[in-house]
């Protein structure tokens, strides 16, 4: 048995946690030392010794407490909190948290968590200005791990830059992790907490159990939080799932919207007759739900948003899954009817279970952001659970850059388009490299982070490829064909044009193609040995623009 008591005020809110790795973890309980009410539980590496890492645990909900640490745990040592430093935010401690956003293999253009795991983009409205992002985030390992997974949260305002926060919506215990879900702006009080309240659905997944304890194997249902700040902190509607979930199947991922008649919908990911679907879920009251309908065939992280097509002005739904594959339809009575299906957000490797943006009151682009997959260097490496091999940093994955989609019918057929959401440029930094009239087969090493600028002109078929992937181009047929780790053979056909532009972002791990401002291809690569650009065409004039590009980490 281990124990320690720390006061929790205004000036020190937070507890520096000592981690360390391959060592015995810890079930770590903080309750409320006057009530002995449990706040939450975590499985944590902590050490009496020398740490490898700090791990911040933010406890502003506890200000003006009293808390206490304990742990049950057989043979855990006595001192084990005793390395436990108090203070206040990160920024706060440098000679904790050195060289925090400026690490080695830290994303300079992209998203990701200073501390822990970080994978599905969650919870995702827009509000006075302010674009929040939560995200599946483990804060005191860089492996998920199914074990502490909260709701991580950053936030902001010009689709580039971002401010992180102490998670929003943390496990009661660690037999339960706080899976992906979604928020909305409570426009109708249907909560009946006030206009414009954030309400929050989330699944609670059980957790992997480790020391003996064993998985419960099952999910508990879809959970309903609300917050009365704008989205800083949740509490619970209640101590029960709204939607149930009657085996125990692990269902997940409900996304809340406002349906035509003004009522909420919960579209959740399920099964039916042992085919994958989303179900769509009906409310007046956040408190009485109704099954209304399915859609068959469609896996995990579910979207569902209306928009208008561009060149028409109609009206029509997109359906999306985690898998980047999406439906455009019409969505009535709770009813999706597709026009179109199978169809691509992101012909590349790595962008996963992307979600938009809630609540933005213009309907004519919608803001998307993806989980990046960092695969690791070999490409097989197991990227949820800790392996043999300590993660070399505090942190682990990302996100992909946050962009505009837009829907378009042209020559009968409707397409998503997907572009950058900020404004890249003003990241420039120097004067650009350019080079111009390439002809035929070229090699460049390209510097990171930064922005490349192509316009090639081919009349046969050419590749282009950085470290080995990328893309092949049929000038004649205006057909891409993508080369990436899974195989999935994308294919896309460009509006009629001349040439073939593409604009590339480069950061440490991550390669992101934008074409012809129409489609997008994220891929998943490393900077060892710098980023090598390939392009192979008998017949091709290449232009080229290189610019070096600041972090986002040091710029506002």
């Amino acid at each position: 048995m281990a124990e320690r008591f720390f006061d929790i005020t205004k000036e020190k809110p937070v507890l520096h946690m000592p981690v360390v790795h391959k060592l015995n973890k810890w079930y770590v309980k903080i309750t409320d030392a006057q009530t002995d009410k449990q706040f939450t539980e975590y499985y944590i590496g902590l050490t009496e010794g020398e740490p490898k890492f700090y791990y911040p645990l933010y406890l502003y909900e506890l200000i003006g407490k009293q808390v206490k640490l304990s742990c049950e745990d057989e043979n855990v040592p006595g001192n084990i909190f005793d390395g436990i430093i108090q203070g206040g935010k990160i920024e706060e401690h440098p000679e904790l948290y050195p060289d925090i956003y400026k690490e080695k293999d830290r994303q300079q253009l992209h998203f990701s968590s200073r501390r822990g795991w970080l994978n599905d983009p969650n919870g995702l409205f827009y509000k006075d200005g302010v674009f929040h992002l939560y995200y599946q985030h483990n804060p005191f390992s860089p492996f998920h791990n199914d074990v502490n997974v909260s709701w991580g949260h950053a936030t902001t305002k010009d689709c580039i830059h971002f401010k992180e926060y102490p998670d929003a919506v943390r496990p009661y215990d660690t037999e339960t992790s706080i899976a992906s879900g979604t928020a909305i702006v409570d426009e109708y009080n249907i909560s009946g907490k006030g206009k414009d309240t954030v309400i929050g659905a989330y699944t609670a997944l059980s957790a992997n159990q480790y020391n003996g304890r064993k998985p419960l194997g099952i999910t508990k249902g879809q959970y309903l939080v609300y917050s009365l700040d704008g989205g800083y902190s949740f509490k619970h509607f209640f101590d029960k799932p709204f939607i149930t979930v009657p085996k125990g199947e692990h269902w997940r991922d409900p996304k809340l919207l406002f349906a035509d008649d003004g009522n909420l919908c919960a579209a959740v990911y399920e099964r039916f007759e042992d085919r994958d679907c989303i179900s769509f879920y009906s409310s007046k009251d956040c408190v009485n739900w109704k099954l209304e309908s399915r859609a068959m065939d469609l896996f995990e992280c579910p979207d569902l948003f209306r928009m208008t097509v561009c060149e028409t002005g109609e009206k029509m739904w997109v359906l999306y899954a985690g898998d980047g594959f999406f439906r455009v339809g019409s969505f009535e009575n709770y009813t999706f009817t597709p026009v179109v299906e199978n169809l691509s957000v992101d012909y590349g490797d790595s962008a996963y279970a992307g979600q938009t943006w809630n609540s933005y009151p213009d309907e004519d682009v919608r803001f998307h952001i993806s989980w990046t997959v960092d695969y690791g260097k070999d490409g097989k490496s197991n990227i949820f659970l800790e392996t043999d091999k300590p993660h070399p940093n505090p942190f682990n994955q990302s996100m992909s850059l946050m962009c505009k989609l837009t829907l378009h019918k042209i020559n009968g057929e409707y397409k998503l388009f997907r572009t950058p959401a900020g404004k890249i440029e003003t990241l420039r930094t120097g004067e650009p490299e350019v080079i111009e009239n390439i002809r035929n087969s070229t090699e460049k090493i390209l510097p990171v982070p930064s922005e490349v600028l192509l316009e090639i002109k081919a009349n046969e078929p050419l590749e282009l490829k950085v470290n080995g992937h990328g893309l092949s181009y049929d000038p004649k047929e205006r057909l891409l064909k993508f080369t990436n780790r899974k195989q999935h053979n994308k294919e896309y056909k460009l509006q009629e044009g001349k040439g073939l532009k593409i604009r590339m972002i480069e950061d440490v791990k991550t390669t992101e193609m934008f074409i012809c401002d129409e489609i997008s291809a994220t891929f998943s690569d490393y900077d060892d040995g710098g980023k090598k650009l390939t392009i192979e065409c008998k017949d091709s004039i290449t232009d080229m623009k290189i610019h070096k590009l600041n972090s986002i980490w040091e710029t506002e």
